[in-house]
């Protein structure tokens, strides 16, 4: 294979895994085929075996994907606000729980693979992607918005209950959108992670 040839492909690569990352997140797992993907950048669906072996590690790499988007989004409002953690903080919330980020899920947080993920079997390619993506994403969390000296084990579990109550808000905000009620979960939440 020739080096144009390479790079190419190597774009296609990238390519897919963007669209798959968008559209799973869009859609849920089991709503996109692999011909929904492929003819998103405008290729077939014989091109996809050349990338990959099955949907499900297509599945991880897009999982994989959509963390890394999140992580770069969290290290952007870190360095926005001066690596201040209360500031970070914020302004992680306020997107979590911003109108843009329920209505366009294609380009949001992980959180939108949960359901399909869910259905996934314990050890598959897609549930051990989600989970270390989840493990990393609570960790630099961690690091990034921790504002005091507490416990570590304190902190973690503050984490993982502050970000629960995000996922929580914005998944019943979608489920509700249109109606009053996802502007309540919305703001409920917004204000219980402000005390």
């Amino acid at each position: 294979m020739g080096r144009a040839s390479r790079a190419v492909a190597e774009q296609h690569h990238r390519q897919l895994i963007e669209a798959a990352a968008r559209l799973f997140r869009e859609r849920d797992l089991g709503a996109v085929s692999v011909p929904d993907v492929m003819g998103e950048i405008g290729l077939t669906r014989g091109g996809f075996y050349k990338h990959f072996e099955s949907k499900d590690a297509l599945v991880a790499a897009a999982v994989t994907q959509a963390f890394r988007e999140h992580l770069d989004r969290l290290d952007a409002f870190s360095e926005a606000h001066d690596h201040d953690p209360i500031a970070t903080r914020q302004a992680f919330v306020d997107f979590c729980l911003s109108f843009a980020h329920r209505d366009n899920p294609g380009d949001g947080c992980p959180s939108a693979f949960a359901s399909g993920i869910s259905r996934t079997e314990p050890g598959s390619a897609p549930r051990v992607a989600y989970t270390e993506g989840m493990r990393t994403l609570l960790a630099v969390l961690a690091e990034r918005t921790a504002t005091d000296e507490a416990d570590a084990a304190v902190q973690r579990e503050r984490i993982i209950c502050d970000f629960s109550i995000l996922v929580g808000a914005l998944l019943l905000a979608r489920a509700t959108a249109g109606d009053c009620l996802s502007e309540e979960f919305l703001a409920a939440a917004r204000d219980r992670l402000a005390q």
